[in-house]
Parts: C-alpha cells; sequence; structure tokens
C-alpha cells in the first residue's frame, strides 16, 4: 500500500478539495478509473470535477 498524499484542512471547504486532488493530479496520479469515499458532497463533486473520467 503506498499514501498517495495527506492534508488537514476544513472539510466543508469545496477549495480544500480540489487543491489536495489538483496537488495529486500534478504530482503524476492518471488513469484513476474509480475512487472510494464516504459519500461527502464537496469530496464528490470535486472529484467529478477534477477527475471527469473517475467514477
Amino acid at each position: 500500500m503506498k499514501v498517495l498524499g495527506v492534508a488537514s484542512g476544513d472539510s466543508k471547504r469545496a477549495a480544500i478539495w480540489s487543491e489536495f486532488l489538483y496537488n495529486l493530479r500534478e504530482a503524476g496520479l492518471h488513469g484513476t478509473q474509480f475512487m472510494i469515499s464516504d459519500s461527502h458532497l464537496r469530496l464528490k463533486t470535486t472529484i467529478a470535477n477534477v477527475f471527469p473520467w473517475a467514477s
């Protein structure tokens, strides 16, 4: 198992999720086909914006 990223912040702010996911993408994360989350609304929305091909 490999840790891809760690961040702290107010999880209710979409900007936190955007920054985190864009940083992962810029670091070379690609080919992502799906992501698993706890159905957090802000996270789900941001995943759809940053990785639109991932379900």
